[in-house]
């Protein structure tokens, strides 16, 4: 389903990732402050070509009707360099929802990018994958990326808490969500 993937908005293109990729990829995922916001840490690039190739495997393994995780270049049309990522799969602490993940190169930060790739990704979801629900989830002080989530309209609902250790990454994170519905009534 998702081998021939692509979105393009005013200044991005949103596309499968490449061999190609994993250089520029693994430079900006193991930016110390990018990595203050995943549940990533810090690797070699050997250690990162591991998770790499995954992401490359699932492109084929993922259907509208199971997704598991897919994650998709983010290249800046003007120069066509990768900038980010940005991605929907089953969230780590509750499998049964969907979430919308995104991450951007340090040096991009403050331009839009990741609302504009996200609002991209979240209406594929709705629109084409005819996805009930989309959650998010995000650390509560990462003040940026929760103007991200509600720029694309995604509500708060609560912070999580009471997780067990081998979710400690995610204790007092800030979960929102958006259905379908909510969707076309906000952007239709």
């Amino acid at each position: 389903m998702f081998t021939n993937f692509y979105l393009e908005t005013g200044r991005l293109t949103i596309r499968l990732f490449t061999d190609d990729d994993a250089l520029d990829f693994y430079k900006i995922i193991n930016n110390e402050a990018v990595l203050r916001y995943i549940p990533e840490k810090s690797m070699t690039f050997d250690e990162f070509m591991v998770p790499f190739k995954r992401v490359l495997r699932r492109y084929n393994e993922n259907t509208p009707q199971q997704i598991t995780r897919f994650s998709l270049a983010v290249r800046e049309n003007q120069s066509h360099r990768l900038v980010g990522w940005v991605g929907l799969g089953r969230l780590e602490i509750d499998p049964e929802e969907i979430e919308i993940y995104y991450g951007m190169s340090r040096d991009v930060w403050g331009r839009g990018y990741a609302t504009e790739a996200a609002r991209a990704l979240l209406r594929y979801g709705f629109d084409t994958l005819g996805l009930e629900k989309i959650v998010a989830i995000v650390k509560p002080d990462n003040t940026a990326s929760i103007k991200v989530v509600e720029k694309i309209g995604l509500k708060y609902k609560r912070d999580i808490t009471g997780l067990p250790e081998k979710h400690k990454f995610f204790e007092g994170i800030k979960y929102f969500d958006l259905t379908r519905n909510e969707y076309r009534q906000l952007f239709t």
